[in-house]
């Protein structure tokens, strides 16, 4: 597959229009495409009015912040375009690039070249105004003779054009991004010139801010430095992501375009457009269907699966990254507590401080739909447990998909019911959630349709059992 998650236009500081530039994308065959032009979306929108059938168009945007000193850039992926926070982040960019462009054109100045400020203006032409604009000013007014020259005397790194200040932190911007329920990416990490030490304190920074993704292709650059990068993201366990960081048509150069076969033991962003959708027997599921499930979760995947009640959405239960997907997917607020799923009531156990007389009645219940709130073990990964009472929701369902995939996986999952945002009743018919989400989960498992209600909610940590919510479980066992 052809990908291309990193291109320029002349809404910054590209030489092609955005149009121009779809064009050649095809001409290119390139299958996914992401115009991201510095700190705008304007090529973007621009592109939502022309015909760019044959191509998958992804919302791009590649964002200045600061770090550790230095200028960083974010590639922002897949994000929601209207987000407010986004545009009042861009909004933020937008000026800080007006303050910077004065700050540059007033250091220039008082090196005896005056008017850039104005002669960059007219040369971006009402685009996002970058330091490229300022390089071809200085070229035009003869100051040097070469835009390359410009950057090594004027507007490189340490140079009185390199103007930091003004950005937000690598942090910020990812924040938005993520409230934007895009993906993020660490652009071009060679450019920087850190220290390896530097380098990963960079990456555990990105993925502490939530980060998702970091570039291992971006415009022409040897193996070895790609091998470096693809170690570099499996270290941090991230997702890799590839693009030309094309500008304009050069001989020296990428063209748009990465080709991704290169790239089939990496997690590669775009590379498997759609979630795998596999259909296993409701009643007596297919064992290497399982086992091929089962290696998705193991490796980090968000699944769809049926319970006894509805369907849920879930994920390995040391997983935060996969989580926070499944967090987003329903945004959910991070106080939400996931239900730790089970085999059976000796597993729960090993979750959950269960005495004999809670035994008798759980053994009675399970498995069926119900999730009950219990005192949890040490067991329990804390972001799964009530920050305050230190209990956590257990359930063993009764499905023979979902007890085969616990069997195999050995461990519970984390999960929660399959309610999209906005909706009232969880999706029951396989296909609407391959619809709705095969671009956001990596695998949907069609076991038939599922039912509409959830599961049952008793709360075993008191006296006596108390009914938090009424589901499709006969509560009244526990309540007489």
């Amino acid at each position: 597959m052809i990908v291309d998650f990193h291109t320029h236009s002349l809404a910054s500081d590209g030489t092609l229009s955005a149009g121009e530039l779809i064009e050649r994308a095809k001409s290119r065959q390139v299958e996914q495409f992401a115009l991201t032009d510095h700190d705008t979306i304007a090529g973007w929108q621009s592109l939502q009015e022309m015909n760019h059938q044959g191509i998958s168009l992804i919302p791009g945007v590649e964002l200045s912040c600061v770090w550790g000193g230095a200028t960083i850039h974010v590639v922002g992926l897949a994000f929601k375009p209207a987000s407010d926070v986004l545009l009042a982040l861009l909004d933020q960019l937008g000026q800080a690039r007006q303050v910077r462009a004065e700050t540059i054109a007033s250091r220039l100045e008082r090196q005896g070249m005056p008017g850039a400020l104005v002669g960059a203006s007219a040369i971006a032409g009402g685009a996002q105004l970058c330091r490229p604009h300022f390089a071809q000013w200085l070229v035009a007014e003869g100051y040097v003779d070469s835009v390359n020259a410009a950057f090594d005397a004027f507007l490189g790194s340490g140079k009185l054009g390199d103007v930091k200040t003004f950005w937000p932190t690598l942090s910020e911007v990812v924040s938005v991004l993520r409230a934007s329920d895009g993906v993020s990416v660490l652009a071009h990490p060679l450019h920087y010139k850190f220290t390896r030490t530097k380098l990963r304190a960079l990456c555990a920074a990105f993925v502490e801010a939530g980060g998702d993704a970091i570039e291992v292709v971006n415009g022409r650059q040897h193996q070895s430095d790609q091998d470096s990068l693809c170690r570099l993201a499996a270290d941090f366990d991230c997702r890799v992501s590839v693009g030309s960081d094309f500008h304009r048509e050069w001989q020296h150069g990428a063209d748009l375009g990465v080709e991704t076969e290169g790239l089939k033991h990496m997690r590669c962003l775009g590379v498997v457009p759609m979630s795998e959708f596999i259909a296993i027997h409701p009643e007596t599921p297919q064992q290497r269907l399982i086992q091929q499930a089962v290696e998705i979760v193991r490796k980090g995947g968000v699944v769809v699966y049926p319970t006894d009640s509805a369907y849920a959405l879930g994920c390995h239960i040391g997983d935060k990254r996969a989580m926070e997907r499944i967090r987003r997917i329903r945004q959910l607020e991070d106080r939400h507590n996931f239900t730790l799923v089970c085999r059976d009531l000796s597993e729960l156990g090993t979750y959950a401080h269960v005495n004999n007389q809670c035994y008798r009645l759980l053994r009675h219940a399970t498995p069926g739909p119900f999730t009950f709130i219990l005192e949890a073990t040490s067991d329990v990964p804390r972001r799964l447990m009530h920050p305050k009472r230190k209990t956590v929701g257990l359930r063993v369902p009764d499905n023979a998909i979902a007890q085969a995939l616990l069997a195999t996986l050995g461990e519970p999952m984390m999960s929660v019911t399959l309610i999209l945002p906005g909706d009232d009743f969880p999706l029951t018919d396989p296909y609407d959630i391959r619809q709705s989400l095969e671009h956001e989960v990596d695998l949907i498992i069609d076991g038939g349709f599922c039912g509409l209600e959830p599961t049952t909610v008793i709360d075993m940590t008191t006296d006596s059992p108390e009914l938090r919510r009424q589901g499709l479980g006969d509560a009244s066992p526990f309540l007489s």
